[in-house]
């Protein structure tokens, strides 16, 4: 029997960071929260996130320019996916996710949903869908 896998999944932005958990079995994500960053990454929360949902990996998106460069938010991706890893010792993996939040609004059509958890979660949803997709 294959071992099931857990995973966290984050879009990082200026201002929020969306999560979404996903596990390997079903090869699918559901958001689960949007978080505010303000000027420091909020720990306690992101703590009480991998508590209740025990992750085995993590992976964050990482937003690559279309000159294939990283800008403010590709390095800032870099450095939290790099401080998760370093905080709860578990392999972390980037993504190029660089249309995840345009495919997130694009594929959204839960008014609802889109309203209570924002873009942002969504976006972490395709993140982890499509590293599931690329380990196959």
């Amino acid at each position: 029997m294959p071992t099931t896998e857990v995973i966290l999944g984050f879009d990082v932005g200026s201002k929020r960071i969306g999560i979404a958990v996903g596990q390997s079995i079903t090869q699918s994500a559901n958001p689960i929260a949007v978080l505010s960053t303000g000027d420091a990454i909020p720990w306690k929360h992101i703590d009480k996130l991998v508590n209740q949902w025990r992750p085995t990996t993590f992976v964050v998106g990482l937003p690559i320019q279309a000159d294939q460069q990283l800008g403010n938010i590709g390095k800032r991706a870099q450095k939290f996916a790099q401080l998760l890893e370093e905080r709860y010792i578990k392999p972390t993996h980037l993504i190029d996710e660089h249309l995840s939040t345009k495919s997130a609004i694009s594929v959204q059509k839960d008014a609802t949903m889109k309203a209570k958890l924002g873009i942002d979660a969504f976006a972490a949803k395709l993140i982890i869908e499509t590293w599931l997709t690329q380990q196959n």
